[in-house]
């Protein structure tokens, strides 16, 4: 069967109880993407603004506050193509490394949330945003 890594609105919506960070439609530049993540996230101050430290900080969001998240775009960020599908490898990474855990073990990777209407661009990008369903 296969899943996925992204979710699509308006088919399907964060959870009740998550802890939703909304990436806002405008967005442009490395810089102002990783500003809205600092800003949500309170990443601490040694956080590099590279690509690298923000894999590393997404890839264990349990220290905001322990629950669930959602990362809801509005639109897909207007980067340079080669920035947007290193944002969308690591946003891939990290939510299916979420949703594969499947094994009992506690996940805390992002729920990653786009507008339906950029599902195909998303794909453009990152074509094998598409994943086998963990033990299938």
């Amino acid at each position: 069967m296969i899943l996925d890594t992204f979710r699509y609105m308006p088919d399907e919506e964060p959870r009740g109880g998550a802890r939703v960070v909304r990436v806002p439609a405008g967005i442009s530049d490395r810089d102002a993407l990783f500003d809205v993540y600092a800003r949500a996230f309170e990443f601490p101050a040694w956080f590099g603004r590279n690509w690298d430290a923000f894999e590393e900080l997404l890839a264990d969001l349990s220290w905001p506050d322990g629950g669930e998240v959602a990362i809801v775009h509005e639109d897909l960020p207007a980067l340079e193509p080669d920035e947007l599908r290193t944002y969308l490898r690591i946003l891939s990474r990290r939510a299916v490394e979420d949703r594969m855990a499947g094994d009992g073990r506690e996940s805390h990777g992002p729920s990653v949330f786009f507008p339906r209407s950029v599902c195909d661009r998303v794909r453009e990008h990152i074509p094998s945003c598409r994943a086998p369903r963990y033990g299938e």
